[in-house]
């Protein structure tokens, strides 16, 4: 079994439709085990500081990183939370001692710039990919 997950926009049917994709990979998408795709309804507030807490300590785990104390806060109400992904950026984030972003695209250029010095930190020295 396969299940994937995509963020919102056309990608699935160009991906069906385009020429790049095998015929193998176009039966699949095309088969009768694909339910197709749905678009995720925003996140009710009331999730979202639970899933910021338990992303934060899962993360930290994983980094085998001890317990943040005092718990980071953020503005959990804001509309770019209404989506999984950056209340889970938002928890790297705060990981790395940053609790504010203002927006998605601030956030994620957060997010490429920690991921760009982490492997710079093991392959060598590029120039970041941040303007």
């Amino acid at each position: 079994h396969v299940l994937c997950l995509a963020r919102e926009g056309a990608w699935w049917d160009r991906l069906k439709n385009s020429q790049e994709s095998s015929t193998l990979m176009t039966n699949w998408l095309s088969g009768t085990g694909n339910w197709g795709h749905e678009p995720l309804p925003p996140w009710a507030s009331s999730y979202r500081l639970s899933a910021f807490q338990d992303a934060l300590e899962d993360f930290a785990n994983a980094q085998m990183i001890g317990p943040l104390v005092p718990i980071p806060t953020l503005d959990l109400s804001h509309k770019m939370y209404e989506r999984p992904l950056y209340i889970h950026m938002a928890a790297l984030a705060a990981l790395a001692g940053e609790t504010e972003h203002g927006s998605t695209e601030a956030l994620v250029q957060a997010q490429l710039d920690r991921e760009f010095a982490h492997w710079q930190r093991w392959f060598g020295t590029q120039e970041p990919l941040s303007s």
